[in-house]
C-alpha cells in the first residue's frame, strides 16, 4: 500500500543552544584604491563548534563599505 505522513512546521527555537553574542577580532585590514580586504582571527562556529576562518573584500563608498564575507572550516 501507499504510506502518507503529515509534515508539521518546526516550532522549536533553532538558536536555543547558541551562546550569546561575542566579539570577533579582525587581524588584518588593507585598503588600496577604494578596495578593502580583511581577515578575522579564527573562531569557533557557535552551531557546530567547528573552527572557522572568515575573510572579507569590499569597496569604500563614502562612509559605507559594501562587500562580501567568505567563511570556511579550517
Amino acid at each position: 500500500g501507499r504510506e502518507t505522513a503529515e509534515v508539521l512546521p518546526y516550532t522549536g527555537d533553532p538558536w536555543a543552544d547558541v551562546p550569546a553574542d561575542r566579539v570577533l577580532t579582525i587581524t588584518f585590514v588593507r585598503s588600496a584604491g577604494g578596495t578593502v580586504f580583511g581577515r578575522l582571527d579564527p573562531y569557533n562556529d557557535p552551531v557546530c563548534g567547528c573552527e572557522m576562518r572568515t575573510t572579507f573584500t569590499g569597496r569604500v563608498k563614502g562612509n559605507l563599505v559594501e562587500g562580501t564575507y567568505t567563511s570556511e572550516h579550517i
